[in-house]
């Protein structure tokens, strides 16, 4: 039997949005997981460590599990059409290395940014710290 889609109306998806954001206050804020994968990390460990972590919540967490398939009701069939053309998303943290063989081919930041599903925002929140951490020039 196919699922149909059900388009959310504005508030329902303010529910949605408000849901995901008690979760995230609830239970990610005082994860005992996410302090101990990250406690006492800096530089490139500090970065290999939130890699390992966000896979475990996108994949293993029950609370991210939960967080993922409400953050999809919020997509509408057509943006998902919309995301699905050109480049496919590669929701894979982003390593400098990465970010570096894509400049060398030519890829503008933002081009990258959406290719991992980065936010333009949280796109050079990464690269500031990794400026600070000598790992690309400023």
């Amino acid at each position: 039997m196919e699922r149909e889609e059900i388009e959310l109306t504005r508030e329902e998806k303010k529910a949605v949005r408000l849901q995901i954001c008690g979760l995230l206050d609830d239970h990610c804020a005082m994860c005992e997981t996410k302090k101990q994968a990250i406690k006492g990390t800096k530089g490139r460990a500090w970065d290999e460590a939130n890699q390992n972590l966000q896979k475990y919540c996108i994949n293993e967490c029950p609370i991210g599990i939960q967080m993922r398939a409400l953050g999809t009701m919020l997509v509408s069939s057509s943006e998902k059409e919309k995301k699905s053309a050109g480049h496919p998303v590669v929701y894979v943290d982003l390593t400098v290395e990465e970010y570096q063989a894509k400049k060398k081919q030519g890829l503008l930041d933002h081009e990258i940014a959406k290719l991992h599903g980065i936010s333009r925002s949280g796109f050079q929140k990464r690269k500031a710290r990794w400026r600070k951490q000598g790992l690309i020039a400023g």
